[in-house]
């Protein structure tokens, strides 16, 4: 706001910042005038500046005479926001990795992608620090201005653990497996064996996770409703997870190992073994295996290979070497194929039938029902009903078992249509490629290249550019 006085002194007062800086500018006076210090502050009080003056600063340009500029006269006092609370965290509360760590050997530690964490009992898991409440400030108008409010976080639902409210600790009540979510923080129970596993110690079933500090010799059969990790080899054994298998001395499957897993499967390589996992597989190597992952299959690195067997990744495949200069039949598939598209359409054919076969089992009970109002029920009539009764529960059990069916190929199959599979190094002459339903013989070895649909939907090989 500009100020003129009569006796032709101009002054402006400038707002800045949202009102919590005022700037001043004073114009050269006429001659034989200068300007006071009750000028300047009668000039800040029209201008409704209340709050923050500097009076040094004042002092100055009178005695100075700065004219013809703009001079911060005036700062308010910014709100200090508060302070959220948060967790201090005495474990890695990190989720697991994605990216593996790369040996000076230049082969992939696919297991560091998958460390179990595990805490014992006694131990300090957590400390909440509370809130802190911010403090308001004040624009050069005298105007307060509130702090952002502080957001305490609630407490976490908890099992296996427990919380101090005087020392705001949470305390692990038993040894186990932490296990952290958005709302929950639980210690689930582990059962660790530092041992070999064999045929003397039997079969192992458990309600959590399994840990085995050594390794699994044949004709083993390990059962695990969590994630099953294994230090050592194994050896024509069988797993079966609910979620993640870790094998870091790798497998030697000799043709009898079965393994099975509702997470991902990671080992340093795999031979001779028939594996299906509902998440992602990872290995150095994939010798005369059969693989089904409803993710992706990784073997990329620096000697990364499948060679030989069935290696099928629904949502891509990549590697580092497919097959082998002997030219020994492998064959690397991916997207959605024409088995599974096959087996929806019959799921989908199977739900409608069912529902017709309901629905006439229901109208043929109806009838009876009627009947037996009418009170010409007889007791073959009584059994008839029974039956129809016994077989319409089972027909319904079918009908949601088949749409649960197809409710996991819908969401299996989601987004595959767009899958990959990429060879980094060496695809050799012997390798099928399978994409979707359409399929690639390699009659002569071809480096680095990926394997898509172009723009006719037609399976083609594009060379792959590595950064």
């Amino acid at each position: 706001m500009e100020i003129k006085t009569d006796d032709g002194k101009r002054c402006s007062v400038i707002y800045k910042n949202g009102d919590m800086e005022a700037y001043i500018k004073l114009e050269k006076p006429p001659k034989g005038l200068d300007y006071t210090r009750e000028d300047i502050e009668e000039y800040l009080r029209a201008n409704n500046v209340k709050v923050g003056i500097k009076e040094s600063r004042i002092a100055a340009i009178v005695k100075k005479r700065i004219y013809g500029r703009e001079v911060i006269i005036a700062e308010g006092t910014p709100a200090k926001d508060g302070q959220d609370g948060y967790f201090e965290y005495k474990f890695d509360a990190v989720p697991k990795s994605n990216k593996p760590e790369i040996r000076p050997d230049g082969t992939v530690d696919y297991t560091s992608m998958n460390v179990i964490k595990c805490v014992k009992e006694g131990d300090i898991l957590a400390i909440y620090h509370p809130a802190v409440k911010g403090e308001p400030g004040m624009t050069i108008k005298g105007v307060v201005v509130k702090p952002r409010p502080a957001r305490d976080l609630p407490p976490y639902a908890l099992k296996g653990c427990s919380y101090n409210e005087s020392t705001l600790t949470y305390v692990a009540e038993i040894s186990g497996r932490i296990e952290l979510t958005k709302n929950k923080m639980s210690i689930l129970e582990v059962q660790e064996y530092v041992q070999d596993i064999d045929s003397v110690y039997g079969n192992i079933d458990f309600m959590g996770d399994v840990i085995i500090h050594g390794n699994v010799k044949p004709g083993i059969t390990i059962r695990a409703l969590k994630s099953i990790t294994i230090d050592g080899v194994l050896e024509g054994a069988n797993l079966i997870a609910g979620e993640d298998i870790v094998v870091k001395g790798g497998i030697l499957g000799g043709g009898n190992s079965k393994i099975s897993c509702g997470g991902d499967m990671l080992a340093d390589f795999v031979e001779y073994t028939t594996i299906n996992v509902k998440g992602s597989i990872s290995a150095n190597s994939l010798l005369d295996c059969n693989v089904v992952a409803i993710g992706t299959i990784n073997a990329t690195g620096k000697m990364g290979a499948i060679v030989g067997g069935n290696s099928y990744g629904m949502s891509g495949v990549e590697c580092s070497f497919a097959g082998n200069d002997a030219n020994i039949k492998t064959i690397i598939s991916a997207g959605v194929s024409s088995n599974l598209q096959k087996e929806k359409t019959l799921s989908e054919r199977k739900i409608k039938v069912t529902i017709e076969k309901i629905e006439d089992l229901k109208n043929q009970d109806y009838e009876l029902e009627r009947l037996a109002r009418l009170g010409s029920v007889t007791e073959v009539m009584l059994r008839q009903r029974k039956a129809l009764e016994d077989e319409i529960a089972q027909k319904e059990k079918e009908l949601q078992t088949t749409r649960d069916r197809l409710e996991e190929l819908i969401l299996n199959m989601e987004g595959k249509e767009d899958a990959h599979i990429v060879i980094h190094d060496t695809v050799y002459a012997g390798c099928l490629i399978q994409l979707g339903s359409q399929q690639l013989m390699i009659t002569d070895d071809k480096r680095k290249v990926e394997f898509m649909f172009d723009r006719n939907n037609q399976l083609v090989g594009r060379p792959v550019i590595d950064f």
